[in-house]
């Protein structure tokens, strides 16, 4: 759910390019779709339930981003490196799929996110850097509003 929380807040410093900012929320829905397959539940985790669940990685994100941001863009590229090595296999997983339920239970072999350390001599860092800085601008702008968040705002009115 971590990658699923960097790529929203990313989807803001893309501004009014609304390819991009589909490229992202479909991004986030792989992620989230991996989560919720590997909770192992009876069942999927609701619409709501998934919302709340990134409210509070997004909240994290918030507390790591601004007592360090370094660590903000290793979790990027660390999301990026495993974007990478899972979309040919959940491209072919969608080809394949005769029913949801297939989808489900195949985005629960796909390989789990490695911790690797990245430097700012890596070829992204700085295209990292800036993609999540401009995130957290836009979204500092915006209050740091999540889903989640504005649901609950729109119920206790």
């Amino acid at each position: 759910m971590i990658c699923a929380g960097i790529y929203y807040i990313a989807s803001g410093a893309y501004g009014d390019n609304k390819e991009a900012a589909q490229s992202m929320m479909q991004l986030q829905q792989i992620f989230e779709l991996i989560y919720g397959a590997n909770l192992n539940k009876q069942k999927e985790p609701t619409n709501g339930e998934t919302a709340k669940v990134k409210h509070e990685y997004l909240m994290y994100l918030s507390e790591v981003y601004d007592n360090n941001a370094t660590e903000i863009i290793q979790l990027e590229m660390g999301c990026n490196l495993w974007r990478e090595a899972l979309m040919q296999p959940f491209i072919n997983m969608i080809e394949n799929a005769n029913t949801w339920n297939d989808v489900v239970k195949e985005s629960k072999t796909f390989p789990k996110k490695e911790k690797i350390v990245f430097t700012d001599d890596d070829a992204r860092w700085n295209s990292s850097v800036m993609m999540m800085n401009l995130g957290f601008q836009y979204w500092d702008s915006q209050g740091r509003l999540t889903p989640f968040s504005v649901k609950e705002e729109l119920l206790n009115k």
